[in-house]
């Protein structure tokens, strides 16, 4: 059995980032690639919901994540990651990613 979908937004210092997620257990996070957002990892999500917590964010910049003024870069990208992985207290945690 699929769980729902469920779509969050979190405020963080560099912008709002809008999140899907998925499941119970130990959380796996999943990061797009280039000029894409979370929504391609849904079906990957669906298969694991029953096992992991699956989350997507889409990055600053991208899907329905908040559109930044300054100049996108990867520190800026990762500083934004930590910070949400840090809002939402996720430790323990695999990190999946696709260029």
């Amino acid at each position: 059995m699929v769980l729902p979908v469920r779509n969050a937004r979190i405020r963080l210092s560099q912008g709002q980032l809008f999140s899907r997620e998925v499941g119970h257990g130990r959380a796996i996070v999943f990061l797009h690639g280039s000029w894409s957002d979370g929504s391609e990892w849904l079906p990957v999500m669906e298969q694991l919901a029953d096992q992991f917590h699956c989350l997507a964010p889409d990055l600053l910049g991208c899907g329905e994540s908040d559109r930044l003024t300054l100049n996108y870069s990867v520190d800026s990208q990762v500083e934004s990651l930590a910070d949400y992985l840090e809002a939402l207290k996720l430790r323990d945690l695999l990190l999946v990613g696709r260029g």
